[in-house]
């Protein structure tokens, strides 16, 4: 069999040996070790970043039970929603309105409003509804919020007499969830209804 020398000793090593044993006696076994090392290095990392994709997937950094959750609106929301998106375009069903009163009920990152408004000479249900619902469209634009509650009443702000209409151009209601309708009819007085 060839020899070959060592290049740290000079001793004369066989071919097919990669070093001399006398120089390097653990070169065998730090090559193992080092592959173990790399092994469990890259493993660790893996698991890192399998754990960081699924715990991390929503870009707030906020608990998948944090999110907001979108709920279907019921047949009767739908068709109040399209109601009272019909009745704001019927100019001569809308009444002038006064604001006699504004509550800011903003939260964290949903601005919100509620007011009160007024209105002369409304005879029927339908210009209610109509004026009411003009009403939260134009005020949500000037108060800049995402959310608005319009409560209307003909003589006082007497909450049991009033017709309460939310709006929100995002189609959600006051808490940021999805609520399917831009316009939900949240209250009439007792002797009105709505088919």
């Amino acid at each position: 069999m060839k020899a070959k020398y060592c290049n740290q000793c000079r001793k004369v090593i066989f071919l097919r040996l990669k070093c001399c044993s006398l120089c390097h006696p653990t070169h065998e076994t730090l090559h193992k070790n080092l592959n173990v090392i790399v092994s469990c290095v890259f493993f660790t990392l893996l698991a890192i970043s399998a754990f960081y994709i699924i715990n991390n997937n929503d870009p707030d950094n906020r608990q998948i039970s944090e999110q907001r959750t979108k709920v279907l609106p019921s047949l009767s929301m739908i068709k109040n929603d399209r109601l009272l998106k019909n009745l704001i375009t019927q100019h001569n069903l809308v009444k002038t309105y006064i604001v006699t009163g504004v509550d800011d009920l903003s939260f964290d990152d949903r601005r919100r409003v509620e007011i009160w408004i007024m209105a002369d000479r409304m005879n029927t249900l339908t210009e209610k509804l109509a004026t009411a619902a003009l009403a939260a469209t134009e005020q949500l634009e000037k108060y800049n919020v995402q959310f608005i509650t319009v409560m209307l009443d003909q003589q006082t702000e007497d909450i049991d007499n009033a017709i309460s209409i939310d709006y929100a151009q995002d189609y959600k209601d006051a808490s940021g969830n999805d609520m399917g309708v831009n316009f939900v009819l949240h209250k009439l007085p007792p002797e009105y209804t709505v088919n």
